[in-house]
C-alpha cells in the first residue's frame, strides 16, 4: 500500500460514517416516547444520550435477574398517558349526576 494510499479514506470508512448516524437516531427514538416533543427538542444531545444510558442499564439489570426501581423518566411518560385516557371520562360537557 502506498502512504497517499493510506491517507485518502476508503469508500468502506465513508460507509461506516453514514450507517452510525440512522442507528444513533434509532437508538433514541425509544427514549423520544417519554418526552413530548417540545421537552424533546430543548434537550441537548448530552441529556438523551444521558436518558439512553440510564434505560439500557435499567434494562440490564432486569435482563439479569436484579430488581430495579423504574427510572423517574421512564415513569412519567407512563402516567401522562394514562391521565390523557381518565380526562375524557370526567369531562364537564357530559357531565349527569350520579343516580344514588
Amino acid at each position: 500500500m502506498s502512504p497517499e494510499r493510506s491517507q485518502e479514506e476508503s469508500p468502506e470508512e465513508d460507509t461506516e460514517r453514514t450507517e452510525r448516524k440512522p442507528m444513533v437516531k434509532d437508538a433514541f427514538k425509544d427514549i423520544s416516547i417519554y418526552f413530548t416533543k417540545e421537552e424533546w427538542a430543548e434537550m441537548g444531545d448530552w441529556e438523551k444520550t444521558r436518558y439512553r444510558n440510564v434505560k439500557r442499564n435499567y434494562n440490564a439489570l432486569i435482563t439479569i435477574g436484579l430488581r430495579a426501581t423504574r427510572p423517574a423518566f421512564m415513569c412519567h411518560r407512563r402516567q401522562a398517558i394514562k391521565l390523557q385516557v381518565d380526562d375524557t371520562e370526567d369531562s364537564d360537557e357530559e357531565w349527569t349526576p350520579r343516580q344514588q
